[in-house]
């Protein structure tokens, strides 16, 4: 079926567009590498079949993972699990309206002290889905009031947001944060 100038692979009651070779292994990268973990061959094409069509699509992440510098290192299908990441379809017309956030560190020195001179181990990234805009706030602990207190800031700054998107980390998938949101946001 061609739908708005793109070919698709049309299965039951599932739409899947038709992937060029030029683009085969941008794909993989896409769904294999920049997925936030370097997923095995079944869950990367399991990611890839779920939006994407080609024929050989096995035998290509097959390939690809083989040449992978970082699995090869690892000597892994895959580096660690990871929670399910969802496809965003279409982005937003507006900024500011669906933001990622995700938790990262912590940063310590060997000897177990924060390698930050003010003491803050972690570091809360927020990007926004349509522009790409990344926000990083550090923080000191992985406490949901001080997380709160960041999301505050940047709704403070670009506007209250429709839609959080998170890896579902315990940071974020919290009561004590979700109170505080609601409370004062939604």
């Amino acid at each position: 079926m061609i739908k708005n100038g793109q070919l698709y692979y049309v299965k039951e009651s599932s739409e899947r567009l038709v992937i060029s070779k030029d683009k085969k292994n941008s794909i993989i990268t896409l769904c294999h590498v920049e997925s936030g973990c370097h997923l095995g061959r079944n869950k990367t094409v399991s990611k890839i079949s779920e939006r994407y069509y080609w024929i050989g699509i096995v035998k290509d992440v097959t390939q690809f993972l083989k040449k992978c510098q970082e699995c090869q290192h690892e000597n892994k299908k895959t580096t660690k699990t990871c929670h399910e990441m969802i496809p965003v379809p279409v982005p937003y017309k507006r900024i500011w309206c669906k933001l990622g956030i995700d938790l990262i560190g912590p940063f310590l020195q060997s000897d177990k002290r924060p390698l930050s001179s003010a003491g803050y181990k972690y570091v809360l990234t927020i990007v926004d889905y349509t522009s790409k805009w990344p926000e990083a706030y550090p923080l000191y602990s992985k406490k949901a009031e001080e997380i709160a207190s960041k999301i505050e800031d940047t709704f403070y700054r670009f506007g209250v947001c429709s839609e959080i998107v998170s890896d579902c980390g315990g940071e974020f998938n919290n009561k004590i944060l979700n109170e505080l949101l609601k409370k004062k946001w939604y």
